[in-house]
């Protein structure tokens, strides 16, 4: 089955330090073979863009609807503290402020990662704001943020986030808000490379980021709610 995989590593390049966290789809037979996958991608399978660049551990892992590809859900971040549909649209850039326009180096690749808001809301007062990441393809933003909200809305992907709750959902009830970022894809998606790398300049050493990761413990329980 695929899973979703953040990883996290730490970067020194010039004079600035970095975390960087990278998230990929990997394909796991169960949870016994999870640690085996990642530990041969980290091995020999992950390209590092960085000399510097150092793997530090497993950061979080997540339900994903398939492989790393257009239209599939890549992940899903749930803001409980977000419950009116005002506050949600606090989170939607506009097309001038997406991420993937202010990349200054000159970064070829077909795909972007596409971060789209919506809300819930059901009769039992249960409202709040939740984002899922999908692909698409071409960076021209003309054409990408229009596909992207042709998908957000699509009956097909609307049942895929259905699948993938760990609550009961109701199509109905779930009221598209808008795009909340758009991410240039750095690396080869293709060959199994991430599909998502975020930085971090804030963070001074490696001990601090330590001091975020998981224990195996809530790795595990992570993997239960995934894998039944």
């Amino acid at each position: 089955m695929n899973i979703g995989v953040t990883l996290l590593f730490s970067l020194q390049e010039d004079e600035i330090f970095y975390g960087l966290l990278k998230s990929y789809v990997i394909e796991c037979k169960d949870k016994n073979n999870f640690h085996q996958v990642v530990t041969q991608k980290v091995s020999g399978k992950i390209k590092l863009h960085f000399s510097n660049q150092r793997f530090l551990g497993i950061e979080d892992v997540f339900s994903v609807s398939g492989k790393a590809e257009v239209g599939e859900v890549v992940g899903r971040s749930t803001l409980y503290d977000l419950q009116s549909i005002n506050q949600a649209k606090g989170l939607v850039k506009k097309d001038s402020e997406y991420s993937f326009l202010q990349i200054e180096d000159n970064i070829i690749n077909p795909y972007v990662c596409v971060s789209i808001l919506y809300f819930y809301e059901d009769n039992r007062n249960t409202n709040y704001t939740f984002s899922v990441l999908t692909l698409l393809k071409n960076a021209d933003i003309k054409k990408v943020v229009p596909k992207a909200k042709e998908i957000a809305k699509s009956k097909s992907f609307l049942y895929k986030l259905l699948k993938l709750s760990a609550n009961k959902m109701y199509v109905s009830k779930i009221k598209y808000i808008g795009i909340e970022d758009i991410y240039l894809v750095e690396e080869d998606v293709d060959n199994g490379e991430a599909f998502l790398v975020l930085r971090n300049s804030e963070i001074k050493c490696e001990e601090e980021l330590l001091a975020l990761l998981p224990t195996e413990v809530e790795i595990g329980e992570m993997l239960n709610d995934i894998i039944v």
